[in-house]
């Protein structure tokens, strides 16, 4: 069915029909008559190329060649320079990364963010950019230097290249300083605690592009993140009002969870007011490129939030991993150093050993210096030569602590030479049961665990009742990070009288143990109770680093572990499944290891391609509830999201078979288009015996909600100048759309999500050449995961449907409500399609029914009553009165 939409043209911006749409090409007005073969061009780069050779005119379709010629150039830098093509993510990424955003690549160990970012920042600073990478540790530094040298070798760029390795020669970090205060480079790269000890010296420095490969390790420190900010522009002032902001929405879910409303009304204003002083600030210069790197999307409260209010994304978890390890066990562990000695001679070389909590020092180094006297291996020690004499093969062990941001666990990519990882004892947290216990969950599991009932259910009952934003502020009240209000002393009291409780109940229970949920609730050396939590994102982290993206593929790992107890390696097991769900605990006996070894050889071949083989997809998936869109990407574990003026882009990973998805989720807030008032009758143009409707934006005042499709600037209704357009959303729906490989349309499954569609289809397809449905029946990580992975294509029979059915809703609605409020001279009468049958169904009834009404004369004769019926009461009374007076 045809139809017209408002201001939708890709060229000139004015209205276009469905037909022209649905090709992806211009209006009637900017191409009269449709070439051949141009309708049929699926590629949007080569159709806008087309379309620009006739008409001449740029528009949307310039800047859909601009990017992609911007990403050919670059494809073919980076092909140059890294000796392949960039798989489906890093091209998204790419994208993004173009259009000089500040962005946070979340995204799996493995999957490519280092190489690209790397790549990227030599490109740039080829192109007279100033650059400056920031990498968390001195081994990752070298690495990223030497490849980044490598790279430069093999392009025509000359690029100025500095960095500070603080373990070298005293002369060339003398020669690194003065080249850092005299800003003679073009692309500066050091660890993040140099960054520390140099922001003095590039405090009054801007750069255009700041690369932090490893958020983690960065923003831990709130100096950092400032000095880092400082970097691409960003005022101290700016800073505060950021936090401010931040602190104010703290305020507000405590305002919401105390039921206050007027200090609820009163944080809301102040905070749109500093929002307000913020963007104008902001919008008065032009900050450089904030890209940061993350594997664990690990976020540090109040610092995240700053980097969401002043840049527009905030970083969240990741709950898929890449990987292609086999997990074993061994238990009970090693007796004696000749045990663990012959399991490493089984190993061979490329084996990490992996020290846990529990193991100081000293006691690594003792076991070491046995080892040592049979094998070559060495210790990790930062700015020691064993990290990299292994490396380069001097040794073949390397043994260290299992800490989330030791060099051994995180930045190591070398696929070649690491091959195997050995855990002796289990990664994990040692926390104070007093402070784990801060956690409401916690502390009902806790009294659940010991069978007290009647306790776990008064606290299951005050978590049910609080609203969700209260628990992780009670925690911090707990810990003494906030203060209680009066309205939440009650509450604290209540729970600090259970924790006290709960401490001599653990102290008697815990030497064999209590596991409460994820932890296991011990007494080492009989002292206070602590939470014994294992660190599943160490362990993924450093398994990690004998898996990694090599030749199309992954390479095959093996990771060992020694567990204290297997009591603990069952809680490991558990959190592992939650990140990686086909992942099982093999015990090390039954591994064919000669088998495992040749598959570890072959699929570090260059030319077999036998790793194992790996397809990425990025998708963009369109909803139309912003809870559901919130909803979906928790269900992946992912807090991420991107904020693109006032809407939120949820993004997040996961692996199916052997296809990497990485997924951004927006939501439409329902239609985007309706019926125009303007135009024709009722919005509908008639034409050659059909009526052809014509669709508007939807704008919506957000203060007393009325909705209007003709453009408008004052609410008519209350008068608000607080006008929302959908035609904002669409803008930015496909200014992104390219970033995609893939857009996924998952509104309702019913005939007006069908509608929302099959709109949202037009207008993207100019940009995007694969758009497809995705249809869900309930919120769940399985229907979610078939939806993605099996779309369809839209019904037209369902839109139609729609169409025709929103019609008969105008006409009918209009001409029935003109007439009533003409008739009552009331302007807010109205009736509807479904409202004036049904209306009018009610009214015959009724009159049926009063028509049906009368009187009844009871008389009684020779000890008979009798009924008369009367229709008219007049009628009745009348003989009533006859009766009296003279009888029957």
């Amino acid at each position: 069915m045809l139809a017209v939409y408002e201001a939708l043209c890709p060229s000139c911006g004015g209205d276009i029909d469905s037909h022209r749409l649905s090709m992806g090409l211009p209006c009637r007005s900017c191409i009269e008559i449709i070439s051949p073969g141009l309708d049929m061009i699926e590629d949007p780069f080569e159709r806008a190329r087309a379309i620009l050779s006739i008409t001449g005119r740029g528009g949307d379709y310039g800047s859909i060649i601009s990017q992609e010629e911007d990403l050919k150039a670059f494809s073919s830098f980076f092909e140059r320079v890294v000796g392949h093509n960039m798989w489906s993510i890093q091209r998204a990424w790419a994208r993004r990364l173009l259009k000089g955003s500040s962005l946070v690549l979340t995204a799996p160990t493995g999957s490519g963010k280092s190489t690209l970012v790397q790549a990227y920042s030599l490109y740039m600073a080829s192109k007279g950019y100033s650059v400056y990478l920031v990498v968390p540790t001195r081994e990752l530094l070298r690495q990223s230097v030497d490849r980044i040298s490598s790279m430069a070798s093999r392009s025509s760029a000359r690029v100025r290249i500095a960095y500070y390795d603080s373990s070298a020669k005293k002369d060339m970090r003398e020669k690194a300083l003065d080249a850092i205060r005299s800003g003679e480079y073009d692309l500066l790269a050091t660890t993040s605690s140099m960054f520390t000890k140099i922001s003095g010296i590039l405090s009054e420095r801007r750069f255009d592009i700041v690369v932090a490969d490893d958020l983690d390790s960065l923003i831990k420190s709130s100096r950092n993140l400032e000095g880092i900010l400082g970097l691409v522009g960003v005022s101290r002032e700016e800073i505060e009002l950021a936090l401010k902001i931040a602190s104010k929405k703290y305020e507000i879910a405590l305002a919401r969870a105390s039921k206050d409303p007027g200090e609820l009304e009163k944080n809301r204003e102040e905070v749109e007011v500093l929002k307000a002083e913020l963007a104008l600030s902001l919008s008065r210069k032009r900050l450089g490129q904030l890209v940061v790197s993350t594997a664990t999307g690990k976020s540090w409260g109040l610092r995240s939030k700053i980097l969401r209010e002043i840049l527009g994304f905030e970083v969240g978890g990741i709950l898929e991993y890449m990987r292609n390890i086999i997990d074993a066990y061994t238990y009970p562990g090693w007796d004696d150093i000749d045990s663990l000695e012959d399991l490493l001679k089984t190993l061979g070389p490329g084996t990490i050993i992996y020290f846990s909590r529990g193991y100081d020092d000293e006691k690594i180094s003792e076991i070491v210096s046995e080892l040592q006297r049979n094998l070559r291996i060495g210790i990790y020690k930062p700015g020691g030569r064993s990290l990299r004499k292994f490396l380069e093969g001097e040794l073949d062990f390397i043994a260290g602590k299992a800490s989330f941001y030791g060099s051994l666990v995180r930045g190591l990519d070398e696929p070649l030479r690491i091959r195997n990882a050995v855990f002796i004892g289990i990664p994990k947290h040692v926390i104070p049961l007093k402070s784990y216990l801060a956690d409401l969950r916690n502390l009902a599991l806790f009294y659940k665990s010991i069978d007290s009932q009647d306790t776990y259910r008064e606290i299951y009952r005050l978590l049910r009742r609080l609203p969700p934003t209260l628990p992780p502020v009670i925690k911090k009240i707990l810990k003494g990070y906030a203060e209680a209000g009066e309205s939440l002393r009650e509450t604290i009291d209540l729970i600090k009288g259970w924790i006290s409780s709960a401490i001599p109940i653990a102290r008697q229970r815990c030497r064999d143990g209590i596991e409460l949920g994820g932890s296991l609730i011990m007494c080492p050396g009989n002292g206070e109770p602590v939470a014994v939590i294992p660190d599943a994102m160490t362990y993924i982290q450093a398994s990690g680093r004998t898996s990694r993206l090599f030749g199309g593929g992954m390479t095959l790992g093996l990771s060992i572990v020694i567990p204290e107890s297997l009591e603990l390696l069952s809680l490991l097991y558990k959190r592992l499944k939650r990140y990686i769900p086909e992942l099982v605990f093999r015990e090390y006996r039954e591994l064919d290891l000669d088998g495992i070894r040749r598959e570890q050889e072959r699929s570090r071949n260059p030319g077999s391609m036998s790793g194992q083989p790996l397809s990425a997809k990025s998708v963009l998936m369109i909803v139309e509830s912003p809870t559901k869109a919130r909803t979906i990407a928790r269900l992946f574990g992912s807090r991420s999201r991107r904020l693109i003026g006032p809407y939120n882009l949820y993004e997040f990973s996961f692996r199916k078979d052997d296809s990497l998805y990485m997924v951004s989720v927006i939501a439409t807030m329902g239609h985007v288009f309706d019926l125009s008032t303007e135009g024709g009758i009722y919005g509908l143009i008639p034409e050659t015996g059909i009526l052809i409707p014509r669709y508007g934006f939807i704008r919506r005042c957000q203060s007393c909600g009325t909705q209007y499709t003709d453009p408008v600037e004052v609410c008519r209704r209350c008068g608000s100048t607080r006008i929302k357009s959908s035609e904002d959303l669409l803008k930015i729906l496909r200014r992104v759309s390219s970033e995609y490989d893939e857009i996924l349309i998952a509104t309702d499954p019913d005939m007006e999500g069908e509608k929302i569609a099959w709109d949202l289809y037009l207008t993207l397809k100019p940009y995007s050449k694969r758009i497809l449905r995705a249809e869900f029946h309930e919120i769940t990580r399985g229907a979610v995961l078939q939806a993605i992975t099996s779309p369809r294509t839209i019904s037209r029979s369902m839109v139609n449907a729609q169409i025709v059915r929103r019609i008969d809703d105008r006409v009918t609605g209009f001409s029935v409500s003109q007439e009533l409020q003409e008739k009552f001279s009331m302007r807010w009468l109205g009736a509807g399609r479904v409202e004036t049958p049904a209306l009018s169904w009610v009214v015959e009834r009724y009159n049926q029914y009063r028509s049906s009404m009368g009187y009844k004369l009871l008389l009684e004769l020779s000890g008979y009553r009798v009924q008369v019926f009367f229709e008219r009461r007049e009628d009745a009374e009348a003989a009533l009165k006859s009766a009296l007076d003279t009888g029957v």
